[in-house]
Formats: structure tokens, sequence, C-alpha cells
């Protein structure tokens, strides 16, 4: 029996027990559901709700007959399947719901006979309803297949008419058949016999009567039977010139004997392989002027072109580098010339590591050839998926670096010992200035007006000195890239504290405010760089600012702290903000007054910041002041501000050793010191200073020392031996002229503070201070 689950029954029935029953006896002979209503007005509404292809009705219902709810049924789907149902057994009846398209009618009789009799109907009924969906499934399909077939014969004579190739058929007689608008277009000479049923011999005959001797070639009788021998057993397609054009002919015979000719017109593809060869001529010799070597790889990773100056940079493969060969099978020619210092034998892990270079290029790579040449290898992919390698002879370049870099060494220690040896005698000047001017001003020639402005210049020159000094110190260093920033994280509050400190004396002589909240963070910076970046934007708003005041900001923005330092000063001309950062430059200074600095300032503090990868903005209104803003990475946590300590003047009197091997130097600290009312012991090494101790018998509050000494003894070296001489760790500075970063870690390892040559007193003055109450 066909298969019944898309079979849907609905039994319209005014009999309860009836009903059941019919549901029973499908149920249990079909394992199919059964819906029922009991009246025809519900039967008929579930029918238009549902999918029912079975219908079972009773002839007598309360509302109307069977024969009504049918024929509501069968207008609308005439093809369903009924079983009428009826207990009284009259002829008219039945043949009424037979004429009208009922399926089958039983009369009920009994119950017994009626159940008896309903599975083989509906197993009837079943079959015609899968029948009849068969039957309408194969008149789709076919009605489908037919519209399709039209469609493709359409399609497929649009396809012919559309190409713009030439196309023609020839039956298994060797009869036209058809062609296309292509083909006939392109065959003015022989248009006139183009005709369906004309044979392929009397059109070859006719062109070769017709073109005897066209284009220089003599179609004779030999001529026409070898045309007519390739055409009856085609193999390789050939091309065929007309009327100036030239023709690729491709002829095929298919399984049925019958043969097609496809005709294209390749005019403009030879005339373009032609520009093509000029243009690949044009190329190669572009690439063989190239200094460089240069060599393309295909998608395939073959070699598709490579110019000599890249064979002469591979000694020994060069009969290798022939267009075809991959770039591994080219590495792996082993040529001892061709082999690199260094690279010693190169097993499979060399070369799957240079594989993968050479697939995902980062950037360049060097090599040092056997004969001394130094190559730098250069690879990048195309959008085809290709590998272009240039390799560039740097020989030259690598001898000017490592001159450059002589040169450079050779400055750098210039610098080094500039840094030591210039600043030990304005250490010196600075201290002997510093006491003259106390000396003087404590005695009754301090009051004359000259006296005060002879010590006033000297002061100024010696500042100016030190800062002209300072400045081209610094510009030298990052000219020279030996600058190398120390990264740590410490509390910003502290460093803000020492700057007011510092500076608050200078804006106070010109009747300045200068102001700062206090904050609690903690960036991640070189200290010292940041520190020489702020005091010289705080140097210079103070410097040109008159009145009013100069202000220290701090905010956080996300994981970055917002310094800014902002006055009410001149300002800067709109037209001449782009150049504040350029050397020697002054906005404000066209008379070059060394009083306010040499315009190297703001040169050092944005080629520091870039430096540190700070970004740094400014924002200025002539007239109304500027605004100088720097961004520094914030650190992980915080930390409690730390107060700087007040400066007292009844600072108490101090016990102090002072070390350095300069006698010029050591003698103006000792000046200095004992004008202070502070004890000092003066010593030039650090065996003296035992022997003065030993002397004496003083018990130093402070030991201040130079790093370097005359004997092989540092600064560091003598405050430890002075500690353990004293069995005490007696507070200690270094003073230093020396500015290399290694020597200052040095230091700062050791735990011990640094004051750099030349200090001015009042920065000595702080320290000690600071350190000693």
């Amino acid at each position: 029996m066909s298969n019944l689950s898309e079979i849907q029954i609905l039994y319209i029935e005014d009999s309860a027990p009836q009903r059941e029953l019919v549901k029973l006896t499908i149920k249990k002979n079909f394992g199919l559901p059964v819906d029922t209503a009991d009246t025809g007005a519900e039967g008929i509404e579930l029918w238009a709700s549902g999918s029912y292809n079975i219908l079972i009705v009773d002839y007598n219902l309360p509302d109307m007959t069977g024969i009504e709810i049918c024929q509501q049924v069968l207008s609308k789907q005439p093809n369903t399947s009924i079983l009428m149902v009826t207990a009284e057994g009259n002829e008219d009846v039945a043949i009424e719901a037979l004429n009208l398209g009922v399926t089958n009618y039983i009369n009920k009789g009994s119950d017994k006979n009626f159940i008896k009799l309903l599975p083989a109907v509906i197993r009837r009924l079943a079959d015609r309803v899968v029948e009849l969906r068969e039957k309408k499934n194969t008149e789709i399909a076919l009605r489908e297949s037919e519209k399709n077939a039209k469609r493709e014969r359409d399609r497929l004579q649009d396809v012919i008419e559309g190409i713009t190739v030439g196309f023609v058929v020839y039956d298994e007689n060797d009869q036209l058949v058809m062609c296309n608008k292509s083909y006939f277009n392109t065959s003015d000479d022989i248009q006139d016999i183009i005709i369906p049923g004309v044979y392929f011999e009397e059109i070859v005959r006719t062109r070769a009567e017709r073109n005897k001797n066209k284009g220089g070639i003599l179609r004779d009788e030999a001529w026409i039977q070898k045309r007519l021998a390739d055409h009856r057993n085609p193999r390789a397609p050939f091309e065929r010139t007309y009327d100036g054009r030239t023709y690729h002919v491709h002829e095929f015979k298919t399984a049925t004997g019958s043969i097609t000719l496809f005709r294209i017109d390749i005019t403009d593809i030879k005339k373009t392989e032609h520009e093509l060869r000029q243009s690949q001529e044009r190329l190669t010799n572009a690439i063989e002027s190239l200094n460089s070597g240069f060599a393309y790889f295909d998608a395939d990773d073959r070699l598709y072109i490579a110019n000599k100056t890249f064979v002469e940079t591979r000694p020994g493969v060069a009969h290798l580098a022939k267009p075809g060969i991959t770039y591994e099978e080219f590495i792996k020619a082993q040529d001892p010339l061709a082999l690199t210092i260094g690279d010693g034998e190169r097993d499979e892990a060399w070369y799957e590591m240079r594989m993968k270079q050479h697939r995902n290029p980062s950037g360049p790579l060097y090599r040092q050839l056997k004969d001394g040449r130094h190559i730098q290898i250069d690879e990048v992919k195309t959008n085809d998926g290709g590998t272009i390698n240039v390799r560039t002879d740097i020989t030259n370049l690598i001898n000017a670096k490592a001159e450059a870099e002589a040169a450079n060494q050779s400055k750098m220690q210039f610098l080094a010992a500039a840094s030591h040896d210039v600043r030990q005698p304005l250490q010196a000047l600075g201290m002997f200035g510093s006491a003259l001017r106390d000396k003087l001003l404590a005695t009754s020639v301090g009051d004359d007006e000259t006296i005060q402005k002879l010590v006033g210049h000297m002061d100024n020159s010696i500042s100016v000195l030190n800062g002209m000094f300072d400045s081209l110190l610094e510009i030298s260093k990052l000219d020279a890239q030996t600058l190398e920033p120390e990264i740590l994280e410490f509390d910003l509050n502290e460093l803000i504290l020492q700057l007011l400190g510092r500076f608050e004396p200078t804006a106070t002589a010109k009747n300045l405010s200068l102001e700062s909240q206090p904050s609690e963070f903690r960036v991640r910076c070189d200290k010292i760089l940041l520190d020489q970046i702020l005091s010289n934007l705080l140097s210079n708003a103070i410097r040109y600012t008159e009145s009013g005041k100069v202000e220290l900001v701090v905010d956080q923005q996300g994981d970055q702290i917002v310094v800014a330092v902002a006055d009410t000063g001149i300002g800067i001309p709109k037209d001449k903000i782009d150049h504040i950062f350029d050397e020697f430059y002054q906005v404000g200074n066209e008379h070059r007054d060394r009083t306010k600095g040499f315009g190297l300032g703001l040169s050092i503090v944005k080629r520091t910041a870039d430096l540190l990868e700070l970004p740094l903005t400014v924002e200025s209104k002539e007239g109304q002041g500027s605004i100088f803003t720097l961004q520094i990475p914030l650190a992980n946590g915080k930390q409690a501000i730390k107060a700087l300590p007040d400066k007292r003047e009844d600072a108490r009197a101090l016990k102090i050793m002072v070390i350095d091997d300069d006698s010029i130097v050591l003698e103006s600290l000792k000046f200095r010191l004992e004008a202070w009312n502070h004890t000092t012991l003066a010593a030039l090494s650090l065996e003296q200073a035992r022997g003065l101790l030993s002397e004496s018998n003083i018990q130093p509050d402070i030991i201040i020392s130079d790093l370097r000494l005359s004997d092989t003894t540092d600064g560091v070296q003598a405050i430890e031996a002075l500690r353990s001489q004293l069995r005490e760790r007696v507070p200690g500075i270094i003073l230093t002229g020396d500015t290399s970063a290694e020597r200052l870690r040095y230091i700062e390892n050791a735990g011990l503070p640094i004051l750099h040559k030349p200090v001015n007193s009042d920065t000595l003055a702080e320290k000690l201070h600071e350190i000693c109450g």
C-alpha cells in the first residue's frame, strides 16, 4: 500500500458513537488520526482551514445533506476523495452522489457490515489520493521540464548568437546545420553560399577560387585537399588571415560525427602580445639598470625575472637563476662562495626559518658574503601573491656608518671629558663668586651701588655661562643619541614640590605668584629627564612673564597624567608658534639678550619629550600668556605626598668632609661652606680624608665627594670607606660633572643623592638642609 504519512481524514457525522467507531477502526487498521465534526457547517469550516485529502460524510445531518457538503467541497477541490455514508439505501441518492463526483458510496446497513467494509474503502481512497498526487507531480514535472527545455534552447541560441567568436556546426554528412552572426559577418567573401545544407567542401572550394593568391597564399588543389583532410580529422588549432585580420580556428568532432568549428578574431590579441613584448623589454631594461639586485618570484614562488646584479650577489649559482626555479631550490644551491660569514652549515632548520621569512617578510635582512660585501635583502609581497626580492650592496654604507660611529664615539668621549673638566672651573668660579658676594655685602663696601651692580653682573654672567654650557651639552647629547631614558615609577608630587622650591625665589624676585595644587599621582617616566623638561618650561614661563602668575597644573585623563605649565606672560604670536621649538629661536629677544637665554630650552624640551614619547602641546595668545601641556603615563598605585622640608635661614652649623682632586674646586667649596659657618675638612684624596679625620677627631655630619678622584678610588667608594672608618652611615652627596647614564645609575644604585656641577650655592644649601636639617 502506498505511503499514508500525508493522508489527512475528516469525518462529518452527527452520531457520536458512530464517529468514535469509525475513528477507532481507521486508527487500528492504518494508524491514521481522524478529525470529526457533528454538523455540516462545522465540517465545511474544518475542511477550509485544514489540508484534508479524504472526506467521509454522512448523508443526513442536522443542518444540511451530505450532497450539499460535497457540492461545496468539490467546487473548490474537484479531486478530493470522498466517501458518502447513508443508512437509507436510496439508489437515487447514490446515483446523485456518484454523478456529483463522490468517489465511493456505502450503505451503512448494520454497523457490523459497515465497519467490515470500511478498511478496504479507505485503502482505495488513500491509493487514489497518492495516485492523484503522483499524477499531479508528474504533470508539474513534465510542464517544468518542457519549460526548462525551451528555456535552455532559447538560452543556447542566445549564447550562440551572443558570443563574439564565430560558431558553425556541420552534421555527419559535412553539411552546414547552423552558424551564428559572428561567423557569417566575418565571411564576406562567401556569404552568398552560407546556408543550411551547403557542404563544407563547397565552401572551401568557393573560398579558394575567390581568394586564389590573396595574402601571398596559393590556394590550389593541394591546399584544398589538405584543408579538407584537416577538417575531417581535426587536431591542433591553427591560425588563418583574412582581409588583414587574424583568426584562431578550432575544430572538433563530436561522438555523432558532426563537426563544430570556432573561429576567434585574435587580431587585437596579437597586437596586445606585441605591445606586451615591447613592455617586457622595457621592463627588463629598467630592471637591468637598477644598482640593486632585483628578482620577482610569482605566486607559485617560481622565479619570473631577475637582473644581472641579483645574480652577481649570489656567487656561484648564476647558472641556476633561470625562470621557473623555485626560491627554495635557489637558496639551497650551496656554493661555498654564496654562503655568508657566520652561517656555517645551512641545515634544514635554517632553510625552514629562511622560507618563513620569505613567505611573510617583516623587515630587511642583512648578510655578509665571504668576499667581504654586505648585502641588505628587502622582500615585499605583491597583490597577486608574488614576492619581490631586492638585494642591495650596502658595503659602502656599512663602512660609512662605522666611520660615523667612530667619529660619534670620539665626540662623546670629548663630551664626557668636557662635561667633567669644564664643569670643574665653573664649579669653583660659582663657589668663589657666591662667597665673594656674601663677604662684600656683609661689609660697608656692600652698600656701594656700584659694588652691588658689579656683584649682580658677576652672578648673572656665571649663571648665563652655566646655562649656556648645560644647554649646549644637552643638545650635543641629543644629537649624539646617547641619552638613554631610565623609566621608573615615582611620586610626581615630590618632583613638583622640588620644582616649586627651586623656582619660587626667582618668581618672588619678579613679584610673580608660583602656584600648584598637591596631587597623589605616581607616574612612569625618567625622573631626571622629566625634571629637566619641567624646569625648562618653568624657567621660560617666569622669564617671559612680567606680572601675574605662573601655574603648574596636574590632572588625570584616563591612564595619562596631564601636567601643564601656564603663565600670564607675553604669549606667542600665531605666525611664530611653529618655530618656538627650533634651536636658538626666541620670541621677543631680537637683540639676543643673553640674560634671557640662548633659545635652546624649548628645543631641548621638545627633543627630550620625543625621546620619552611624551605628547607635548602648546596653546598661546599674544599678550595673554601660554600653556605648555605634557602627557605622562600613570603608574600603578599611588603614593602619599612627601612635603619638601621648609628651608630655614637659621640652619644649624654642620661638620662637613669635602673630597675633590681639583684643588681650586676644593678650595672654593671649603670657602663657601665656612662662610656659612660650617666646620669643613677639605681633602684631595681618600687617604688625605682618612688622615684628617684621624688627626681632627671630628665626626662629620655629612660627606661631600667628587665622583672622579685622581687615585683608583671613586667618590662612592670613598664615602663607603669613610663610613667604615667612622663606624657610622654618615649621609653623603656625590658632586659631579659626569653626565653619562651608566655613571649616574651607579651613583643612584649606591643610594647617594647627586648634585651636578656646576652647582649654585642655593642648591647646595638646600640639599644640605634637606639631608641634615
